[in-house]
């Protein structure tokens, strides 16, 4: 693009009229000659024009130069310092304000939003969520930058959030906000027992991978469960028997009675079989105790 052109397209980029643009500097008869490249202005006109576009100078007068290119170099330690730091949404921000995006920020995006849609299912917004990893997902199609682990996660919360809707597993949106946070927690842990329990093991993983527990005894139960699922038993009883060591008298009934159910099952494919029945029979004292 020529002199003339580039201050022409970004006038009208920036919706500003030749009155706005010239100000006490120029006359708007002056602006018409050098948008149409007729005449040929002065270093100083040239500054004023930069600064009034927002623009660096260099990038009006490279004919080759690229407008991102420029705006990028102003922009870019912010963006990187905010992505280290986690800071997600003013990465976001801070590339909005370039308006368009190339390569490398296509990915941070496509990252931060992924981030942005953790936090969102974690806290049992689905509808939040969905939305953050369709747009994560439109940056990693807009990147040459290796992006698949961002897209495998995005794409496996997706699906959760699909079967969710399907009614296949509880919806932590339908709780009220003073219950949303706690329900969450148990939102995530069940659905991965569900999913264990209808053979998508590798679906489980990687949801386990994506969205953390923060319980350890709920952390583990599910590391119990894609054991068994993956035939080793022996670390599966392993965890079981930590769990069982670990929880008190005042622990959730239909926790432990989970529990025992798969140390019964553990053993049985181990062929301890006297474990298998002290597990069965602790299993059902249990459940006559609380009547479940």
């Amino acid at each position: 693009m020529t002199l003339g052109e580039k201050i022409r397209s970004l006038r009208k980029e920036r919706k500003m009229t030749q009155a706005a643009l010239c100000g006490d500097f120029m006359t708007r008869n002056m602006l018409s000659q050098i948008e149409n490249d007729s005449a040929t202005p002065s270093l100083s006109t040239v500054c004023f024009i930069a600064k009034q576009l927002s623009v660096p100078v260099g990038y009006l007068i490279d004919e080759d130069a690229d407008s991102l290119a420029y705006r990028k170099a102003g922009l870019i330690e912010k963006i990187r310092s905010d992505y280290a730091a986690g800071r997600w949404q003013a990465c976001i921000d801070d590339c909005k304000q370039l308006s368009d995006f190339d390569d490398e920020l296509a990915l941070l995006l496509a990252d931060c939003y992924l981030q942005e849609g953790l936090a969102a299912f974690r806290e049992g917004y689905l509808d939040s969520a969905s939305h953050l990893f369709d747009t994560c997902l439109r940056f990693t199609a807009r990147t040459c930058y290796p992006k698949a682990a961002i897209e495998e996660r995005a794409q496996t919360l997706t699906e959760i959030i699909r079967l969710t809707r399907a009614g296949q597993v509880g919806d932590p949106s339908l709780c009220t906000a003073s219950h949303r946070a706690e329900y969450a927690e148990e939102y995530l842990y069940n659905t991965l027992l569900l999913l264990i329990d209808w053979g998508r093991h590798e679906l489980a993983a990687q949801l386990f991978d994506s969205v953390k527990l923060t319980a350890p005894r709920l952390r583990k139960h599910i590391n119990a469960r894609l054991a068994q699922a993956a035939f080793n038993h022996q670390r599966a009883v392993s965890l079981l028997r930590e769990l069982l060591e670990e929880e008190d008298a005042s622990a959730d009934a239909l926790f432990l009675l989970r529990i025992y159910n798969d140390l019964e099952n553990c053993c049985k494919a181990t062929s301890d079989y006297e474990g298998a029945y002290r597990a069965a029979i602790a299993k059902n004292e249990l459940a006559q105790r609380f009547h479940l």
